[in-house]
């Protein structure tokens, strides 16, 4: 079974993603959701403990993706985390 973030990476991989964003209204925030995982899991390493925090509050976060609180981030992160049915 995989996560969301998951196969959405898959369908980027084999470029169904961009059909699929044409029909399923969800997957705008689905985009922006795996926009941010994928750019904290990339930084995570930097900010070490409490990344999540240290992430919300640096200056290329913000003009990445706007002022986001750390319910939002936390929320982000557990809907990629979602397990898809097959």
């Amino acid at each position: 079974m995989k996560t969301l973030f998951e196969q959405i990476t898959h369908w980027k991989t084999i470029g169904e993603w961009k059909s699929m964003r044409k029909w399923i209204t969800v997957t705008e925030t689905w985009e922006r959701y795996y926009n941010i995982v994928v750019y904290v899991n990339q930084h995570k390493v930097e900010y070490g403990y409490r990344y999540r925090e240290k992430l919300l509050g640096s200056a290329d976060f913000k003009q990445k993706f706007g002022y986001l609180d750390l319910e939002y981030l936390k929320k982000a992160q557990n809907t990629m985390r979602q397990i898809v049915p097959k």
